[in-house]
Parts: C-alpha cells; structure tokens; sequence
C-alpha cells in the first residue's frame, strides 16, 4: 500500500474512531445522568417511608383523638387518610419499578459503551498495522 492510500485509511480509521468517541462520550453522560435521576429518586422513596412510619407512630397515627382532635374534620379525615397512604404506597411502587428500569438502562448503556470501546481498540490495531 502506498502512502497516499495509507494516508487515506488512517483518515477514515480516525475519523470512525472520533465518530466512536463522540458516542461513548455520550453513553457516559447518559449514565452519569441516569445515575442522578435514580440516586434522586430513591432519596424520595426513603424519605416518604420515613414520614410513613412516623405518621404511623404514637399519638401522630391518630387522627381521632378523644379531647384533643376530634369532630367532623377528624371523622372526615380518618376515613381518607387510609385512602391517601394507599395512594402514595402505589406511587412508591412505581417509583421502585422506575429505579429498577433505570438500572437496566444504565446496564444496557454500560454494555453498549464497551462495545465501543472494544470497536476503538480495533481500530487502534488497524492503525498501528498500516
């Protein structure tokens, strides 16, 4: 192979290994943004099964209270109440079965971005054997 077509090829190789690059640079924002949103959104299911359990405690865990709270408005609200919490249980499952297809995609993405890395080696080789 002459110079100019060796030329040639290496331009092309570079130019694929750039192009590469570019997208596994990409994949890794994507993690690192994945990894953000997830990381946020299990704060969350934490914190609302911290206020569950502390609404669940003690005198807190009654919205009916002889002499204290009672009435209309505490009738009212302890047969909502129930209803509320069934609410945002569901809402915490599907937070949960969010952060776990976060996780598959941060997989996926992983897997993808050492494919590219095992493509830019390749062509690394290519290069070098020019």
């Amino acid at each position: 192979m002459d110079e100019k077509k060796k030329k040639q090829q290496k331009s092309k190789y570079e130019d694929k290994k750039r192009k590469l690059n570019a997208k596994s640079s990409t994949c890794g924002s994507c993690i690192a943004d994945l990894k953000k949103a997830n990381t946020s959104l299990e704060a969350n299911i934490r914190e609302w099964k911290t206020h569950k359990s502390k609404a669940y405690t003690g005198i807190a865990g009654e919205i009916f209270v002889t002499n204290v709270f009672e009435g209309v408005v505490a009738k009212e609200l302890s047969k909502d109440f129930p209803e509320s919490v069934k609410v945002m249980d569901d809402n915490v499952a599907k937070a949960k079965e969010i952060c776990r297809e976060i996780k598959q995609q941060i997989q996926s993405l992983q897997s993808l971005q050492s494919t590219i890395k095992v493509d830019i080696a390749s062509i690394n080789n290519k290069i070098a054997n020019l």
